[in-house]
C-alpha cells in the first residue's frame, strides 16, 4: 500500500497566495505530531523545511513557473532506488522509501535572474551578465534543472503520517550555473 502522503500530494506551486503556515495548517495532518513542532518551528523562523524538506518545493523562485495549459515541468523522472524497513535504536520502527528525480523547468531569463539574485544576495547583475551571458541575451530558452534525493519514513503502525525525512535539492540551469546547491 502506498502511503497516502505520495499517493495524493497537496502542494502550494501553482499559488502563492497561500502562506507557508496557512499551507502547513492545511497539511500538517501528514506529519506526526512529533514532527509538526518542527516544521511550525521552521515556518515561525524562516520557512526552509518547507522550502525543502520533499513535503512540497515552492517559494524558491519569485514567481510560480507558467503552466500555460500543461505541465509546469518539460521533462520529470522520479526513480523509486530503495524500500525498506529499520528500526533505529531508540527509535520508532519505520517504512523507508528512498526516492530520487529530476525535473527540467521551462523558465525566462528574467526569472532565472531573478532567482540567482534572490539566492545570493552577494551576487550582482552585472557579474552575473558577465559569467552567464545567455541569461541576458533576450532568447528566453533557458531551462532550470532541479535534482533531488528524497528520503521519507512512514511509522509502523500508520502508513498515513511521515515520522521523518530528509531531502537534498540542486537547482541549476542548463549552462551549469548553480542556483541552489
Amino acid at each position: 500500500m502506498i502511503p497516502r502522503l505520495l499517493s495524493r500530494p497537496r502542494s502550494r506551486l501553482d499559488n502563492y497566495s497561500i502562506a507557508p503556515a496557512e499551507w502547513f495548517a492545511a497539511n500538517s495532518d501528514y506529519i506526526t505530531t512529533d514532527w509538526q513542532p518542527k516544521f511550525q518551528n521552521a515556518i515561525d523562523n524562516d520557512g526552509a523545511v518547507l522550502g525543502t524538506a520533499a513535503f512540497v518545493v515552492t517559494d524558491i523562485l519569485p514567481a510560480p513557473l507558467a503552466r500555460d495549459g500543461g505541465a509546469r515541468a518539460s521533462s520529470t523522472v522520479v526513480r523509486l532506488d530503495r524500500v525498506y524497513a529499520e528500526e533505529p535504536d531508540g527509535g520508532e520502527p519505520n517504512l523507508i522509501f528512498r526516492f530520487s528525480s529530476t525535473s527540467t523547468f521551462v523558465a525566462t531569463d528574467a526569472q532565472i535572474v531573478a532567482l540567482v539574485l534572490a539566492a545570493d544576495p552577494v551576487q550582482s547583475a552585472d557579474a552575473l551578465r558577465a559569467s552567464n551571458p545567455e541569461l541576458f541575451d533576450g532568447a528566453d530558452n533557458s531551462f532550470l534543472i532541479m535534482t533531488g534525493n528524497t528520503v521519507l519514513g512512514f511509522g509502523l503502525d500508520s502508513n498515513d503520517q511521515v515520522i521523518g525525512m530528509n531531502s537534498n535539492i540542486q537547482l541549476y540551469t542548463d549552462q551549469g550555473l548553480d542556483v541552489i546547491a
